[in-house]
C-alpha cells in the first residue's frame, strides 16, 4: 500500500500527540471541521475467505451456465460483511462518534481466496471547533 499525502493543521482541532492519517480529501477534511468533527486514524479492515474444494466444484459447474455463480457472491457477501464489522469494532474501542469514507476494495488471491479490504476514516466530535451555522 503506497500513502501520498499533504501535511496539514487546523488549531480548532487541537494539537495531537501524533500525526492523524487519512483518506479523505483537503476539502474533505475542510468540511468536517467546519461541521465540528475531527478525524481520529485511518481504519482498514480485511477478510479473506476460501471458496473451498466443495464450493470451488460447484461454482465451477454452475459457472458452465449462464447466471449468477450465488455461492461466490454470498461468500463475497459474507466477507464484506466481516471487514466492515472490523472497522466499526475498532472505530468504537478508540471513541469514535462514526466511520466516513469507506471505500470497498475486492481481490481474487490465487484460484481459491477472496479478499475484501475496506477503508475509512474514524471521526469524532471536537467541541473546540466552531459549527458552522446553518441557512
Amino acid at each position: 500500500m503506497l500513502m501520498v499525502g499533504t501535511a496539514s493543521h487546523n488549531p480548532a482541532l487541537g494539537n495531537p500527540d501524533r500525526p492523524v492519517t487519512s483518506e479523505l480529501t483537503g476539502e474533505e477534511l475542510w468540511n468536517l471541521a467546519q461541521l465540528g468533527y475531527g478525524p481520529m486514524r485511518l481504519l482498514l479492515g480485511t477478510s479473506v475467505y476460501s471458496i473451498g474444494f466443495a464450493r470451488g466444484i460447484g461454482a465451477m459447474f454452475q459457472g458452465l451456465s449462464r447466471g449468477e455463480v450465488t455461492s461466490i457472491t454470498q461468500l463475497i457477501y459474507e466477507a464484506r460483511t466481516n471487514c466492515l464489522e472490523h472497522i466499526n469494532r475498532e472505530a468504537k474501542e478508540i471513541g469514535a462518534n462514526g466511520v466516513i469514507g469507506i471505500k470497498v476494495f475486492i481481490y481474487e488471491i490465487g484460484s481459491s481466496l477472496v479478499e475484501v479490504m475496506a477503508i475509512g476514516t474514524a471521526i469524532k466530535r471536537c467541541p473546540a471547533s466552531r459549527r458552522r451555522p446553518s441557512n
